[in-house]
Formats: structure tokens, sequence, C-alpha cells
């Protein structure tokens, strides 16, 4: 397996697709719960605001990825060959090994949810969705996890934000009855939003192509992310030094 890179003292694990798609295939065939946690820019504000969550963030995790290549900015590492750098190569695989295979989905809100289980089934129509449920739906932590363990779901992809996220891991990953806990972090919304289909009347109009370089532009700013994280690892060198 590749290197671990030392992102504002997070351990991130640069992989290969192929050896990616070996780890979720071992993970999933488990008797034990296994969890692969993806660090976003905005994974990177939180630890910056809470040095106790820096430590503990990420260790529950059996695997950490980069959930967008830019986190990797200004960070020395060496160029794994075919290494992974976003959510993509891990969401394509999941959908490739989820045939016959049972899902449950946990969005931060009802209509995010809902989107990203009919972009995923879309993507991997022979996965069983056997489950969701959104945050802001208000049941209690222990209603949540006895529909889990009663659905007993191969795979369980968390698509809300940090600190919320880890926490959420932290406190029920040993309650769960389930094979592979994925944790999507802070780019829910940049999944949903730069792949679901939009509206029927924008397609009606024949403006596909305006809307999403529209909607690109404000959920792939690269330029404002690098801002935020030139400022988070300058501040965190000058705690280090």
């Amino acid at each position: 397996m590749g290197e671990i890179v030392d992102i504002m003292g997070l351990s991130v694990n640069t992989v290969s697709e192929r050896e990616l798609k070996g780890l979720v295939q071992s993970y999933m065939m488990s008797e034990a719960i296994n969890v692969i946690y993806m660090v976003s820019v905005g994974t990177l504000k939180s630890a910056a605001e809470d040095p106790e969550y820096r430590r503990d963030a990420v260790s529950e995790a059996d695997l950490v990825l980069p959930a967008e290549d830019i986190v990797f900015n200004g960070v020395p590492r060496k160029k794994t060959r075919g290494a992974i750098d976003d959510y993509r190569s891990l969401i394509k695989i999941i959908g490739e090994l989820c045939k016959n295979k049972k899902v449950y989905v946990i969005g931060e809100n009802q209509k995010d949810t809902e989107l990203f289980i009919q972009l995923f089934a879309g993507r991997s129509p022979e996965a069983d969705m056997c489950g969701m449920y959104s945050m802001d739906a208000g049941y209690s932590d222990e209603s949540v996890i006895n529909d889990i363990n009663t659905r007993v779901p191969d795979v369980l992809l968390l698509m809300f934000k940090s600190p919320e996220l880890e926490n959420w891991i932290a406190e029920n990953k040993s309650k769960l009855n389930a094979k592979l806990l994925v944790g999507v972090g802070n780019i829910s919304e940049d999944i949903i939003m730069t792949h679901v289909k939009p509206a029927k009347w924008i397609r009606k109009l024949g403006i596909e192509s305006l809307y999403f370089s529209i909607v690109k532009r404000k959920y792939m700013d690269n330029k404002r992310k690098e801002r935020i994280l030139d400022s988070l690892l300058a501040e965190y060198n000058k705690e280090d030094s």
C-alpha cells in the first residue's frame, strides 16, 4: 500500500484504485465493521478549530482517504502512480462491488439524502438501497441504529458534515451491525449538485450545459478552498514551529 501523508496532524493514506478495490472487497467480507473516512478542506478546518478533534477525528478509521485533491496542496509527498486523490474512485468502486449488496445511507437532510440515493442507485442499479435516514428528522440515535441493525447493510454511507460525522462514528460504531462504514463528510452537497440531473424545466429549455457550468463554479471552486487551506496550513505550521 502507498505512503501515509501527514496533513495538519491527520494521517492520510495514498492508495491506487486497484489497491482500494481489494481493500473494499476485503472489508465487505469481514465479520468486523471497518471504517473508511474521507478528509476534505472542511475536515481540516474543523481539525484546526479543535486540537482534540485533530488528534481523535480519524482514530476509528481503518483507511483514511482524500475527499478532494486539494487537500494535498503544499504537503510533501511521493507521487504514487495511480494514487486516488478524491471521492470519485471510492464511490465508483463501492457501486461496482454492491451488486446484490445492501446499502444504507444517512444524510444531513431529507432532500439531499434522497438525491444521493437516486444518484447512487442510477450508477449501481443492482444494489439494494435497503434504508435511509436524514439527520434533520430528529429521531434518536438508538432508533436509527435499531433500524440499521434490522436491515444489516453491507455498506453504511454517512453523508454529513464534520465534526458531527466523526462524533457519530466514535459514539456508535461499536453498536452497528454492518460490514463497511464510509464517512463522506463536508462534500456530500458537492457530490450531489455536480452529478444529479437538473430540474425538468432546465432540461426542457435545453440549458443543462449552462446549469452545470454555474453549479460547478459554485461547488468546485478550488480557488476559494485554496485560500482557506493556505490559511489553515500557515496557522498550523506557525503553531507547530
